[in-house]
């Protein structure tokens, strides 16, 4: 079970999170269960991948809504 969702937008910033749902972006998809870190919340969150463990690669996806993830604990 997840943890409560942090009451202000802010709280969010710099937190991970579990897609429950497959999320594409125009050139990249996300499996569902992928676990991303926000990196701001405005009009939805935006969140990154960590790089690749072999190219540093990072994808980020934008505009997500709270409800397609799932909080991770801290």
């Amino acid at each position: 079970m997840s943890e409560p969702q942090p009451r202000l937008k802010r709280d969010w910033v710099g937190r991970k999170v579990k897609t429950l749902r497959e999320l594409r972006n125009g050139n990249t998809l996300v499996p569902a269960g992928t676990v991303m870190e926000v990196s701001r919340n405005h009009s939805g969150l935006w969140l990154m991948t960590d790089g690749c463990s072999h190219c540093g690669v990072r994808v980020f996806i934008t505009k997500v809504p709270m409800s397609d993830v799932e909080l991770m604990p801290r």
